[in-house]
């Protein structure tokens, strides 16, 4: 085994799949009693161990091993394996373990006829890993009615139902069509409305209802419950940043710039506001004044490389089960969070997009774009007797800790795409070139970056059209390839659909233009750019009845369109 000061420089120069898997070793481990101190902690520190040194794999198959030769009728050992399982990222095994240790664990409450308020928080649990993970919100939708079921009359009601609630708006937020986007916003005001009855409390409850009020263009409901948000809640900036988004909406620019210059007073670093000040700002002519200070914004992802920057070798090493393959240094010892694939634009699981943000785990007094995993609502004092937006599991694991950190980092990643977006508006395009070159260097799987190196090429194509065509084509080339790059890896990125639509026009190929706004349109159907753009291919088609009630849209639309999308506010998920 070597000396005990080399014994754990490294995560697996003494620990052997071999040794660790070996039967008559599990079976010793399995039948340690905890009632021995000295075997409980003998096995305490075996777990100890494999989880400082990150040996999730071979904590799982121990686990694995343990559950098969167990004569114990309970179901520890599976929850401890689903546990190790979510830790090495193999969640759709995790799940359906968890939610076989859910049942057996219901079952036997049902026979001894008594209740267990953890299982309220394992269903919590169940629905946030397959909305965080696997992107299936029927299952989560089914999980959390039964956590209400089991919720009533209980502190965690309120948090059932917000989550239920939450649900519904992930649900409209993917819809296929504006009807059904009504629906599912409407039900999700619905319950966001119960859980500000079971919970007055609640700033979040009242937040996300503010937000789906807004996303349904009720403007003067969503100020209401934004300010009882606020008045809950005054250390939010996300709440102070979707009033400013209302204020917009409703063109009250003047109003809006006060709100956000105020704020930034308290929150000076936050990213969003920054952004959404410089916007306003342009909207008076201040446009040079607000680049000068505020210039280093568009290279944010700059300051952010080292928090997410991913370690390939480590994590395939990780994922693939290759023991062999890790680092020898001291650091190795200490229980790390997972690193990310591709943290600017593209998840290494299959799911929605979803914006899930973490509260101020570290206790920095303001969101930084410089501290990634402290972007979110600060907490508050809810009904039920703890903090209202705290994990109601009271553990958050690594693996949630990583999706926080690529959440907060694809949320920066959506508002450096408007910013990039209003300097080629207001023809800077020099500037933001460099950026999203660079981008696209360090972050090739990145859909943002590609759809705006796409974008420019479209722009520069645009510009030369009418003095060198050959040029103009072979950029419009370019540019249908990146975009089509981006489409390919956010197939509902309707930035980028548009985009291709507007190509599509440029080229002359009526019927694929229309194809694509009307897609943009129906994943996005209050987005009043892409109905003006379908109303003038359809009018170019020669349908004046259809281009007519397009462009009737797009301006019942433009009167009510903020600044920045409020989907740039997250929807916090990461706390149940």
């Amino acid at each position: 085994m070597g000396n005990k000061e080399s014994q754990f420089n490294g995560r697996s120069d003494d620990i052997k799949t071999s040794q660790v898997l070996d039967s008559n070793f599990v079976k010793s481990f399995v039948e340690l009693s905890d009632e021995d101190d000295n075997l409980g902690w003998e096995k305490f520190q075996i777990i100890s161990i494999l989880t400082n040194i990150r040996q999730y794999r071979l904590l799982s198959g121990l686990y694995d091993k343990a559950l098969r030769i167990s004569k114990k009728d309970d179901n520890f050992f599976g929850q401890q394996l689903s546990l190790s399982l979510i830790c090495d990222n193999r969640y759709s095994r995790a799940t359906k373990m968890l939610q076989k240790c859910i049942l057996q664990k219901e079952e036997e409450e049902n026979n001894q006829n008594k209740f267990d308020e953890s299982l309220i928080t394992e269903y919590l649990h169940l629905a946030r890993l397959q909305i965080e993970q696997l992107g299936d919100l029927e299952l989560a939708e089914s999980a959390t009615l039964k956590a209400i079921n089991l919720s009533s009359g209980t502190w965690l009601s309120g948090r059932c139902h917000l989550l239920l609630a939450m649900i519904f708006g992930l649900k409209a937020q993917y819809g296929n069509s504006l009807c059904s986007k009504k629906e599912l916003i409407a039900e999700s005001i619905k319950y966001y409305e119960k859980a500000i009855e079971l919970d007055p409390h609640d700033d979040t409850a009242h937040l996300y209802c503010a937000l789906e009020y807004a996303n349904s263009r009720d403007f003067e409901r969503a100020k209401e419950y934004c300010q009882a948000a606020l008045s809950l809640n005054t250390e939010n900036p996300f709440a102070i940043m979707l009033l400013a988004l209302i204020f917009t909406a409703r063109k009250d620019y003047k109003g809006a710039l006060e709100l956000v210059i105020n704020a930034l007073n308290d929150f000076p670093s936050h990213y969003g506001l920054l952004v959404l000040r410089l916007k306003l700002e342009a909207r008076y002519g201040r446009v040079e004044e607000a680049l000068q200070t505020s210039h280093n914004l568009i290279c944010f992802w700059r300051k952010n490389r080292s928090a997410t920057d991913p370690c390939d070798d480590e994590q395939n090493s990780r994922l693939n089960g290759d023991i062999n393959k890790m680092t020898a240094s001291k650091e190795a010892i200490v229980p790390l969070t997972p690193l990310l694939i591709a943290p600017l634009g593209i998840t290494a699981t299959p799911g929605p997009s979803t914006h899930l943000i973490a509260s101020n785990v570290e206790g920095t007094p303001y969101p930084s774009i410089d501290n990634l995993s402290t972007i979110g609502p600060p907490t508050n004092t809810s009904d039920g007797g703890g903090p209202a937006s705290t994990d109601s599991l009271s553990v958050l694991s690594s693996s949630s800790k990583s999706w926080i950190n690529f959440s907060v980092f694809r949320l920066q990643a959506d508002i450096w795409v408007e910013l990039a977006e209003f300097f080629i508006e207001i023809e800077r395009m020099n500037d933001v070139q460099a950026c999203v070159e660079e981008a696209c260097m360090i972050y090739p799987n990145s859909y943002q970056a590609l759809y705006l190196k796409g974008h420019l090429y479209f722009k520069r194509a645009e510009k030369c059209a009418q003095t060198d065509l050959n040029l103009s084509k072979k950029l419009m080339a370019e540019a249908k390839n990146f975009v089509l790059g981006a489409i390919s890896i956010c197939t509902e990125h309707v930035l980028s659909i548009a985009c291709l639509g507007r190509i599509y026009h440029f080229e002359g190929y009526l019927k694929m233009a229309e194809k694509m706004f009307r897609d943009a349109t129906s994943i996005e159907p209050y987005d009043a750019r892409n109905w003006h753009q379908l109303g003038c291919v359809l009018s170019e088609l020669g349908r004046s009845n259809e281009a007519l009630e397009c462009f009737e849209t797009a301006s019942s639309l433009e009167v009510n369109t903020p600044l920045i999308p409020f989907q740039v506010i997250p929807r916090l998920l990461s706390f149940f």
